[in-house]
């Protein structure tokens, strides 16, 4: 059998490599020749994974045309020697325009220092680089698919520093954890991850809001004793996300929940990725599908003695204050969420933002916000609407989805209308200068950055109307906005919106473009 990979892939790559995409015939016939490759160098990857890392793990995507709307010049796939390994750093296959086949240990999408120590390592070319093999394309192409791996595995054979090492001397070592297996600790650490949790929750119709992350939660005592906690989005109570549950047997695998320690004693609780079918869901999500629709990567844990590997996924870093624990719990039940939608996300870890770092970087970080000291507060204020906002239109059967992209922004709200163009909602807690000039800019920013809600019909949602000429510009900017009430109940129950909304979003007969919508019921021509 032989590799795919010939010798007129090379010539296409010389060619057309850095070239931009610009649809003519010629280019449009090179595309398509060029996915072969692709998908060769694909196999490769997985065949040498495969048999040479059987714990691992593959990725990559078929870039002929790379992000930058450009042909690329090379064809890559990623392949990690376990399932936890940090995605930053990876074993790579391909081919280049340069005429060679190269095996590597390369970088993906790290952070500038861990990109500076690695060149340091590797030398400024991948011919005098230690782990690094190239081989020339006509001797490359004469192999078969089985010696073109033989290959491959005596080339990493010989590289130095290997994985491990060259993860350490670059920063990306992880910290190892280890499932806690005795049942008063795990309890104790379970106590203090709920109590930050509801810290600042408000009691609503048998559930609590927590509303600077936002989600519900509902914590439930078992006729045993254990403790279930439930989480989701869904202010009805009706259906659940995600469960957080004690385990009948602390430590044991196959329980669906945990507390690990690393070697300095800091504590985290764990999850693993399968979620069970809920109301919403007609089946459940397995961890290989958890993990490609959310990208998340695996927590590195020890194998219990009982030798049953799963794939443990971060929730919470215990040591850290109430409101980071709340902050990351939130992420992790957006990311269940995520998990359980139908659409086709890609997200990468860094879209949740928090990572376990190295013994001596002192346990976890958060990527946060830089904004002003009443954060916090505008935080709550914007969770409480936004659970509103849901608990409204759950009660028209609408759903509401959050799509993100992995630099860290993620959109208030999606709706989704049958026959219509979706909703791109974006909630602001104040209707002042300021606060329409961020909304304005952050729903035309929004679909430049996600591609899938670039069609959406952009909507601002302001506590008050702004002077009409405001509302006039926006509505040149293909900006509708809608105000709501915010009310003066602490528990949120006060908010109301308006019909012309609701009506809008459960896909009536109105019609917004070219047109301002007034609050109160009627419409006028700009």
């Amino acid at each position: 059998m032989d590799s795919g990979i010939r010798l007129e892939h090379f010539g296409l790559l010389e060619q057309y490599g850095g070239a931009p995409w610009t649809r003519t015939a010629d280019q449009v016939a090179a595309r398509d020749r060029l996915r072969e490759p692709y998908k060769a160098t694909k196999a490769w990857a997985e065949a040498l994974q495969v048999k040479l890392f059987p714990d691992g793990r593959t990725d990559g995507r078929m870039a002929v045309i790379n992000q930058g709307q450009h042909f690329s010049r090379y064809t890559w796939w990623r392949i990690y020697p376990r399932k936890s390994s940090p995605h930053e750093l990876a074993y790579t296959v391909g081919i280049d325009c340069s005429g060679e086949f190269i095996v590597k240990l390369d970088t993906y999408q790290a952070a500038a220092p861990v990109h500076a120590a690695y060149v340091a390592e590797s030398g400024p070319t991948i011919a005098a680089s230690p782990f690094a093999a190239v081989m020339s394309a006509e001797e490359g192409v004469n192999l078969s698919f089985e010696a073109l791996i033989d290959w491959s595995i005596a080339a990493i054979a010989d590289f130095y520093p290997g994985y491990e090492e060259l993860a350490n001397r670059i920063g990306l070592a992880q910290t190892r954890l280890r499932l806690v297996i005795d049942p008063h600790v795990t309890r104790r650490q379970l106590d203090r991850w709920r109590a930050a949790v509801l810290e600042g929750s408000i009691a609503r119709k048998g559930i609590r809001w927590v509303p600077d992350s936002p989600f519900v939660v509902r914590v439930v005592k078992a006729p045993d004793g254990r403790i279930r906690t439930e989480l989701g989005h869904d202010p009805s109570g009706k259906n659940w996300t995600v469960e957080i549950n004690e385990a009948r047997q602390t430590g044991n695998p196959n329980s669906l929940s945990a507390v690990a320690v690393d070697a300095q004693g800091r504590s985290y609780l764990l999850r693993q990725g399968l979620l069970r079918k809920n109301g919403e869901t007609e089946k459940g999500v397995s961890p290989s599908a958890f993990a490609s629709r959310t990208g998340l990567t695996p927590v590195n844990v020890e194998v219990s003695p009982t030798g049953i590997e799963r794939a443990w996924f971060l929730v919470a870093a215990l040591e850290e204050k109430s409101d980071l624990i709340r902050k990351m719990t939130g992420r992790f039940v957006r990311a269940c969420a995520l998990a359980r939608s139908t659409r086709s996300p890609a997200p990468t870890a860094e879209d949740v933002g928090y990572r376990l770092g190295a013994d001596e970087k002192g346990g976890t970080y958060v990527i946060g916000s830089t904004g002003p000291q009443d954060e916090k507060i505008v935080s709550r204020k914007q969770g409480f609407v936004w659970l509103a906002l849901q608990e409204r239109l759950l009660e028209r059967d609408i759903k509401i989805e959050k799509p993100g992209h992995s630099l860290g922004y993620e959109v208030d709200a999606t709706v989704k209308r049958p026959g219509k163009r979706p909703l791109l909602i974006e909630i602001k807690t104040g209707a002042t200068a300021a606060d329409i000039h961020t909304g304005a800019g952050q729903l035309h920013l929004y679909p430049a950055l996600i591609p899938a809600i670039a069609g959406h019909e952009r909507i601002l949602l302001l506590p008050g109307r702004p002077h009409e000429d405001v509302v006039a510009a926006l509505a040149k900017l293909d900006i509708v906005v809608f105000t709501y009430d915010p009310g003066i109940e602490p528990d949120g129950s006060g908010i109301r919106f308006t019909s012309d909304f609701l009506e809008l979003a459960a896909s009536t007969n109105m019609a917004i473009e070219g047109r301002v919508i007034c609050t109160h019921g009627c419409a006028r021509g700009t």
